[in-house]
Formats: C-alpha cells, sequence, structure tokens
C-alpha cells in the first residue's frame, strides 16, 4: 500500500513561477544559467553540489527512511525531505567556493559574491508535493 502511495508522489524542489523582481526572468531560468553556466558566466552548480551532499553525505536521507514507515503520514516525511533540500540550496548559494564574479559584475554589485545579489534566488528556493 505505501508503495503505491509513493509511486502517486512527487516531490520537486527548486524554482516555480517566480519571477526574478530586477530582471523579469523566471527565477528557474536563472538559477540553471547559474547552475550550467553560459556564454560568459561561469557555471557555478550550487543545485548539482545539493544533491550530491544529499546523497553522499545523507543529509535529506534521514527521513527518506520514513518513507516506508506508515506510523509517519507520506506528504509529512515528504516535506521534511523537501525542507532539507531547500536549506542544502541556500546552504551552496551563500556557501559555496564558487568562481569568482568579473571585475565588472563587482562593479555593479558592490561586491564579490557570486549567485547572491539581493538574496532573491535564495530565498525563493521551495519545494512542492503533489499526488496523483
Amino acid at each position: 500500500k505505501r508503495v503505491k502511495e509513493l509511486d502517486n508522489a512527487t516531490l520537486d524542489v527548486g524554482y516555480f513561477d517566480d519571477i526574478h523582481q530586477s530582471s523579469g526572468l523566471p527565477v528557474a531560468a536563472i538559477a540553471a544559467i547559474n547552475n550550467e553556466g553560459g556564454m560568459y558566466i561561469p557555471a557555478r552548480p550550487f543545485v548539482s553540489e545539493a544533491l550530491r551532499m544529499a546523497f553522499f553525505q545523507k543529509a535529506a536521507m534521514r527521513p527518506a527512511r520514513q518513507l516506508l514507515d506508515y506510523k509517519i503520514p507520506l506528504k509529512l516525511t515528504l516535506g521534511r525531505i523537501g525542507s532539507q533540500a531547500v536549506e542544502l540550496f541556500k546552504w551552496n548559494i551563500y556557501n559555496g567556493a564558487w568562481a569568482d564574479n568579473a571585475p565588472y559584475t563587482i562593479s555593479l554589485k558592490g561586491k564579490n559574491a557570486p549567485l547572491v545579489d539581493t538574496g532573491e534566488m535564495a530565498s525563493l528556493t521551495k519545494y512542492r508535493i503533489k499526488f496523483a
């Protein structure tokens, strides 16, 4: 029964319908460009690193063991995993050892803080749970 319930559940983590205030672009697009890199933007794989941390350091896996525990509601367990994944994204945005900003970008931002300007991308990191 629980496996069937799991089969009908989806946990998404990332950026959904939000628009970045200063650029007018979807936050998901900005996150993807920063994660993968672009024409003049070095890759700063904060998403990939968060996933690596979750699996290799088992940070998000502790509640995953509860997935088959019928005593704990599935939505609660998925919420715990989603919350931990969001925190890993945010930690990587603020603390990752990323390539420095270009001198021109530093002059615009007034600081060399890759992935951080206003903190908007970090604050808009979310998770959502869907059941089919």
